[in-house]
């Protein structure tokens, strides 16, 4: 699975002002359901919301990855957000988080989605990649970002 696949610009979003995890999560699941006919924004937060129960999708250094399975969309979704200010998260180090790579996949499809998940969980482990995606002042320089560095940690 490519990024370029996955992801467009226009489900980047950069400085959005929330103050919650809630409003994280909720923003993340209207954004993704835009994405698609196939679910509603209430149907994509139950899902995340059932994922985040499971255990926090906060992996710390300020990122977070907040996905689900969900079983009537036929391809994946997604979605970027940064925010002007970081949100507590409840990440695995305790401090907030500014950026959430939010994805929903079809039920079935655990190889594709536990690869790309760890690929994605990699890619954010590179100091210089998060101070790019920080320092981003448009959602094209976030894909390019994003683009660049995954294809690094997928050869």
């Amino acid at each position: 699975m490519k990024i370029s696949n996955l992801l467009r610009s226009e489900n980047i979003f950069l400085g959005k002002n929330l103050q919650s995890k809630k409003s994280v999560l909720q923003t993340l699941s209207l954004e993704l359901s835009l994405t698609t006919k196939s679910v509603t924004e209430s149907y994509v937060l139950e899902r995340l919301l059932a994922r985040e129960r499971l255990g926090t999708t906060g992996l710390g250094g300020g990122i977070a990855i907040p996905h689900a399975r969900i079983d009537i969309i036929k391809d994946p979704l997604a979605v970027f957000l940064r925010t002007m200010t970081p949100v507590s998260f409840d990440a695995l180090d305790e401090k907030p988080v500014d950026l959430f790579f939010a994805i929903c996949i079809p039920e079935g499809e655990n190889d594709q989605y536990l690869d790309f998940i760890a690929i994605l969980a990699e890619t954010f482990q590179d100091n210089s990649c998060l101070r790019d995606l920080r320092l981003a002042a448009s959602e094209n320089q976030i894909l390019d970002t994003l683009s660049s560095r995954m294809v690094t940690n997928c050869e």
